[in-house]
This record gives structure tokens, C-alpha cells and sequence, in this order.
């Protein structure tokens, strides 16, 4: 049998202390405050486009690879991207496009065959950049100085969300709609996406389903409509957002004293918050972030087989 459980409650502010002499410091340890690097997105690279003598040939079609760009581009794109990005040489996103993409890869680049597109249809232009690490953006004493076509960006360092998949294209279409979501996912994406992701929900990337996709946006969320295409029916979606790191990342804060009012000789071992802040005025935050619980000896909850109520 296990004795008395004991429970901790982080704290916005205060010391940590221990009055057991036995039992160690809590097994979650408080995250450190972080110093984030944003990464910044390269130049937009254009080096080639689909159209030719023989645009249905093998092999046509607008081929932005990789090992070519650092060729035309030397020292202009990083060692390791942490993400590409593609869009249309007038600023479509290839979702729009319906293409079909032979490569779509951070680490190779990109390709897109006019031979895998239903004809008399040819890929459309596409120009890439690429996400790389604050170093390579920034000289640690002097700006650097770039001349481009197209400014250079940055983006704030950030997480992903769970993925969510609300609707199936058995109707009209699959729509994952940012305002639904939210609905039924209270607190789980945060008010200002900085980028949306889409995968079918066998985890294969939208543009290799060759689905014409209504929307998609950080604002509005994700759209496929049925009628909108050829084959009749679109794929089923799951979509993910990018948010800023004060979304991620709670505010550092402490540990309270462990607490242990109650035992369980009665119905049971019963640490009620209410009757803590009541015995312990000034001792627990009114909003606390998280709880921790032990046993007396130090053992985890999870480890006792406790069914906790």
C-alpha cells in the first residue's frame, strides 16, 4: 500500500521548498527561459519555367532543384532549410494550381512534370525560397545587405498544433474551417496563425493529390469543394497552424510547498484546492498552471496503479 499523497502547484511567483527531508524535487522540472533566433526565409529562385519546343517531352517542366539553385546561387541558401516554400511566379499558392508535383522536398527542392499533368494542361511557373537558421540570415556585427527581386522575410519561431480533421468529403467537399475549429477546440489554435499546413489524412502532401483546393489560409482555414473536381470527389484533408511562441510556451514560473492536508485512513486522500488556498492563505497563486502529484515517499502518481477520481 502507498502512503499519503502529496501535491504541488506551480506557482506565478515564489521559492520552491521542501519541508520532507525525504522527497525528492519534483519529477516535471520547470522549463528555463528561453533566448529564441527567429529564422528567416531566403530569396524567391526562379531558374527555370515549363515551357519549351516540346513542353510534353519527359522530363519538361519547371525543375527547381536544389544542387541547381546553389549552383546559380552560391552562398545564398543555407546548408540545412528547416522548410521550402513554393508558390507561382505571380504569387499563387501551388495549393490554387491543381498541378501534380514530381518533387516538393526541403532538401532536394523542387520539380513539376508537364507529362504527369492531364493534358493539353502543362505545369504553371513556380518560383521557391527557403526557411534557414537566424545565423545565416544575420552577420552577429553588421546587417547584412541583400539585393533581391523579392524582399526578404522573416517569421517568428514558433510551434505546430495538433492536427485536426472536423469534416470527410462525403458531401460537398472536406472543409476544415478555421472558426469551426476553434469552436470545437477551445484553446487549442492560437488567435493569429502565422502558416497553415494540409495533408491527407494517410499524411501524403496536398500537392501530390492533384485536388484544385478553394482555400487555404491562415484566416479562413481550408477548403475543398466536390464539384470543383475532375475525378469528382476530393481526398480527405487534416490541417495544422503555426503559432507564435508566447502561444507555446507558458511563462516561467516556480513550484509552491508540497502540501498534504488530508490521508487516506478516511474515504480517501482528498487535496482539495479550495480548502488548500483556505489553510494556506498567500502559500498558492489564484490561477495556477499546473498541478504535480507524488506519493509521501516520492513515487509518481502513475506509477501507483491508483485509479485517481
Amino acid at each position: 500500500s502507498y502512503d499519503h499523497n502529496l501535491c504541488v502547484i506551480l506557482e506565478s511567483h515564489g521559492s520552491i521548498h521542501f519541508p520532507f527531508p525525504d522527497l525528492p524535487p519534483p519529477v516535471t522540472p520547470i522549463a528555463p527561459i528561453w533566448t529564441f533566433f527567429p529564422p528567416c526565409w531566403t530569396d524567391w529562385f526562379d531558374i527555370d519555367d515549363p515551357t519549351g519546343p516540346d513542353p510534353f517531352k519527359e522530363g519538361e517542366g519547371d525543375w527547381e532543384t536544389l544542387d541547381q539553385l546553389r549552383k546559380e546561387y552560391p552562398g545564398k541558401i543555407c546548408e540545412t532549410p528547416f522548410e521550402i516554400e513554393v508558390q507561382t511566379t505571380k504569387g499563387e499558392p501551388v495549393s490554387s494550381t491543381g498541378d501534380v508535383f514530381f518533387l516538393y522536398d526541403k532538401d532536394k527542392g523542387f520539380a513539376c512534370r508537364n507529362s504527369d499533368q492531364a493534358k493539353p494542361c502543362q505545369c504553371c511557373d513556380y518560383r521557391v525560397r527557403f526557411l534557414c537558421q537566424f545565423s545565416f540570415c544575420h552577420d552577429p556585427r553588421t546587417p547584412k545587405t541583400i539585393t533581391s527581386r523579392v524582399k526578404r522575410t522573416t517569421q517568428p519561431f514558433g510551434c505546430w498544433t495538433d492536427w485536426f480533421d472536423r469534416d470527410n468529403p462525403s458531401g460537398k467537399g472536406d472543409f476544415e474551417i478555421l472558426k469551426h475549429l476553434r469552436k470545437e477546440n477551445p484553446g487549442k489554435i492560437c488567435n493569429n496563425p502565422l502558416q497553415i499546413e494540409v495533408l491527407t489524412i494517410g499524411g501524403q502532401p496536398l500537392s501530390s493529390t492533384g485536388d484544385f483546393i478553394d482555400t487555404s489560409d491562415t484566416e479562413k482555414g481550408f477548403i475543398c469543394k466536390n464539384s470543383d473536381q475532375k475525378k469528382g470527389r476530393c481526398s480527405d484533408y487534416k490541417v495544422r497552424f503555426h503559432c507564435p511562441i508566447d502561444f507555446c510556451a507558458p511563462p516561467p514560473g516556480c513550484w509552491t510547498d508540497w502540501f498534504d492536508r488530508d490521508n487516506p485512513s478516511g474515504t480517501g486522500d482528498f487535496e482539495i484546492l479550495r480548502k488548500l488556498h483556505k489553510e494556506n492563505p498567500g502559500k498558492i497563486c489564484n490561477n495556477p498552471l499546473q498541478i504535480q502529484v507524488l506519493t509521501k515517499g516520492g513515487q509518481p502518481v502513475s506509477s501507483t496503479g491508483d485509479i485517481i477520481d
